[in-house]
């Protein structure tokens, strides 16, 4: 609760934890037993999440693979020599750009955990 400040009593100055599910509601004072209402919890900035370059890279490159093995699904369905050729070549691009992808972000996620 470090993150949250103290609350004081109006009447006695006394501090204590405050407890978060009692906010803006009326409280006791724990030692003098006078009653007041707990002040509101003051909203704090929540830490950025940390995502890195590389992991950014990795998920781009595995959403391309994703649309290149679609596309050679496609021209593969259409049974034309030439496109059936193309299909294979841009499936076989959709299976290495997607290793490429898969290993940047395993990578990425690998240096984190130090």
């Amino acid at each position: 609760m470090a993150d949250v400040e103290a609350w004081q009593c109006p009447n006695c100055g006394a501090e204590f934890e405050p407890k978060l599910d009692l906010a803006g509601t009326m409280v006791r004072c724990p030692k003098c037993d006078s009653g007041f209402r707990a002040p509101r919890v003051k909203a704090f900035p929540l830490p950025a999440p940390q995502v890195t370059l590389r992991q950014i890279y990795g998920t781009v490159l595995v959403a391309l693979a994703t649309l290149l093995g679609i596309w050679s699904t496609f021209l593969a369905a259409t049974h034309e020599t030439t496109t059936v050729t193309l299909g294979a070549v841009v499936g076989v691009a959709a299976l290495v750009v997607g290793g490429m992808g898969i290993v940047a972000w395993w990578e990425a996620r690998r240096s984190m955990e130090k």
